[in-house]
């Protein structure tokens, strides 16, 4: 009987390990920091920042714009370049970063750095707000630009949660089957066991 204690308590600390395995998966977070990124640049001059993350796996980095003051992701549907501006910044990075930006127009810029889990449907954005130190000036908004950077962002979203899920299901099914043989081996230890006995 005592075997088949230990068998027992053998099979419920490789579950127990085994949920705390998959646990660990699920609690992937991912942050930044600052959350915000304002700077006053002279016309030419070139400003760097730093950007610290906090993840368990390389992120993948893009940089949206906007001549909007906005906080909504679906206006932000220029590239930089289309923008004029120069923005130095690595695709991925998995700790800390650097990004540098340079105008070469007196304009206010709204943009925002967007970091996205490689694995998982997780991101998370920095604004950045680019005002510069002489009188500012806005261009009118070209309608003909449309969505499409923001169509771009949504299908990357999509085929990351696609991912996501395909992982969790199979994360599921792992569990599963790891389980049941677990169980169908205690069951059968258990089983030659009686057979002893009545010999």
């Amino acid at each position: 009987m005592s075997d088949s204690l230990q068998h027992l308590n053998k099979s419920i600390l490789i579950i127990l390990l085994t949920i705390l395995f998959a646990k660990s998966i699920y609690a992937y977070e991912l942050s930044a920091s600052p959350a915000e990124i304002s700077i006053s640049p002279s016309v030419g001059e070139k400003v760097c920042k730093e950007i610290s993350i906090s993840s368990s796996e390389v992120v993948s980095i893009d940089n949206y714009w906007s001549y909007k003051n906005s906080r909504e992701l679906k206006d932000y549907i220029y590239s930089s370049k289309e923008l004029d501006i120069t923005v130095e910044i690595p695709k991925e990075a998995l700790e800390e970063l650097q990004v540098c930006f340079q105008i070469k127009d007196n304009y206010r810029y709204n943009g925002i750095i967007i970091l996205q889990s490689k694995t998982r449907n997780i991101g998370i954005g920095i604004w950045v707000i680019i005002n510069p130190n002489q009188e500012n000036k806005q261009e009118p908004e070209k309608e003909s630009k449309s969505s499409i950077t923001t169509n771009a962002i949504s299908l990357k979203s999509k085929q990351q949660s696609s991912k996501s899920n395909y992982l969790l299901i199979f994360e599921f099914i792992f569990i599963l089957i790891l389980s049941a043989i677990i169980i169908a081996i205690y069951r059968n230890q258990i089983r030659k066991r009686q057979t002893k006995n009545l010999y």
